[in-house]
Parts: C-alpha cells; structure tokens; sequence
C-alpha cells in the first residue's frame, strides 16, 4: 500500500470513531457516501434505538440511496463469509456488529427500515415545526414549496409595503433602495424577488441578526470590486490623454460651481492628478463619467 493509500485507509478508519465529530472533504466519487454508511453502521452498534442517529441529505434520492446502502449492508451481515475487498469487509463488519445490536434490542430493521432517519432537511425542519407549533409561528403544518417564485413576489411586494410605516426601522434602507432605482416600483419588486433564491449566498453577509462583522464583510465584499473595476477602467484609460482630462474635469467644475449647477463634477474641484482606482475616488470618476459620457453612456461629441 502506497503512502496515500495509507493516509486514505487511516482518515478513513478516524472518521468512524463514535466519540468525536468529524468533516469529511473529497472530490466526487470517492466514497463519501460509503464512508457515511460505515459510520451509520458503527453507531447503531451503540445506540438505544435507531431513531437517536439522524442522517441529513439535500435530496430524497440521496436519503434513498442511503438507507438502501444501509439495508443492504444490514442483510449481508447474515453471512458468515467476509469479503475479500478492504473497504467491503469493513462494512460487513461494522454491520454484523449493527446486526447483533438490532437483534439484541429487536428492533427489527430489515421489516422496518422507516426506523432509520435518514432524511432531507427540509423534512427536519418540518419535524421541528410539528414539535413546536407555537414557537414556530404557524398556525398549521407547513408544507415546502415546489415552485415559490410567487412567494418570492409576494415577500418582495410586503417588504416595500414598510414604506408607508413610520415607525418601521427598514424605512429608510427602502427608501434609498428606491431612490437608486428611480422610485421603479415593478423594477424593484422583480430584483428583490430574483435575489431571494439565492439568499444562502448573501443573507449571511447583511449583518442580519446584528453581526456587524458580517455587515462589515459585505462592504469589504463591495469595496474590492468597485476597486477592481475602477482598476480595469484605470488600465483602458488612454495615458496620453489623462492630463488634459483632468485639467478639461477641474476646469469644467469651477465653471458649474460659478453658475450654481448641481453637477457630479462637483467632486473635481481642485483635482489635480488622474484619480486612484480605490472606492473613496469613487465621487471622482462619476465626475470624470458626468464630463465625457451621455445620459445614454455614449461618448460626447464635445466636451
């Protein structure tokens, strides 16, 4: 056996130790499932009844393939011959041993395999707001959603419906939502509605639950690509020209400044050199975009 087999066979061999908690990284095919159904196995060696391990899938044909692993293996254990094969005969194994314990408690799995919990979680959480109705707020059995692009309108369209409360704290976070977006109602409803699910890639980074260091992550997030495409912007930028473009920006911004126009050219008063690709230049390149581009972000035939 060569010194990566060895490692394998010895992670392998860890992960079914009972009494501690493991994560287990491998790339597809390596047996992750099987290693799952090993360790099932030595646990309800030990267990009271079966109902005290629960397995937790993302999908009914992972739960299914699983207990079928797990049946089979339990089947097999009637055997008195090992296999030959390292990894079978560890199985078998594991699950003579998980046969004993059946027979010993009676639990009788091979007639009642539905005593193995292994099972999506969305069916736990729906477990959990059985035992709980109250604490979960609802007042029948839930049921998941096939299809919950209407819900997603639906929470959307409520959301912007805090608007019109005072009192709410999410006021304001709304109003300048719509403020960016040009008070774009349908627009609006259809983003939040699109950004809901993909939630488990960016909720955890809004500081919801009051973890500013989530929050402050999220703006981090923000700050490298506004940097990252402001560099890109920097590096297209003509180098022959940013000279006279930022004496054309200051020169242009004290004019407005004369004659009282609100203009984005505001923030080159006084520029100097080209600006940095960082986000506190940010008030600049809009300045420099106010100067040279269209309201349609086409170039200006003259500046």
């Amino acid at each position: 056996m060569n010194k990566p087999d060895a490692a394998d066979e010895r992670a392998r061999a860890q992960a079914l130790d009972p009494l501690r908690s493991f994560i287990v990284q491998a790339p597809a095919g390596s047996g992750k499932t099987a290693l799952l159904t090993q360790r099932y196995l030595r646990l309800l060696a030990c267990v009271e009844a079966p109902e005290e391990i629960v397995a937790i899938t993302f999908t009914r044909k992972a739960a299914g393939e699983m207990r079928e692993r797990i049946v089979r293996a339990l089947e097999t254990a009637d055997s008195d011959v090992p296999p030959e094969q390292a990894h079978l005969r560890r199985s078998w194994e594991l699950a003579r041993a998980a046969r004993a314990r059946d027979l010993e408690r009676e639990w009788h799995l091979a007639a009642h395999p539905a005593r193995l919990r292994i099972q999506t979680i969305d069916s736990l959480n729906a477990e959990f707001t059985r035992q709980m109705p109250v604490l979960s707020g609802f007042g029948a059995q839930p049921a998941i959603a096939q299809r919950p692009r209407s819900l997603y309108r639906e929470a959307a369209r409520r959301t912007l419906e805090c608007l019109e409360q005072d009192e709410l704290p999410q006021r304001a976070a709304i109003a300048a939502l719509l403020g960016h977006l040009d008070n774009d109602l349908p627009r609006t409803t259809d983003l939040l509605a699109e950004m809901l699910p993909q939630r488990d890639q960016w909720l955890r980074l809004t500081g919801a639950g009051g973890s500013a260091s989530r929050r402050e992550r999220l703006v981090q997030a923000f700050e490298r690509e506004i940097s990252h495409q402001l560099q890109r912007l920097t590096d297209a930028f003509p180098r022959h020209l940013r000279d006279e473009v930022v004496a054309l920006a200051e020169y242009a911004a004290g004019r407005l400044r004369t004659q009282g126009a609100d203009s984005a050219l505001d923030a080159c008063i006084g520029l100097q050199a080209f600006p940095v690709a960082r986000p506190d230049a940010l008030p600049v390149w809009r300045g420099l975009a106010e100067l040279l581009l269209t309201q349609g972000n086409t170039w200006r035939k003259r500046v």
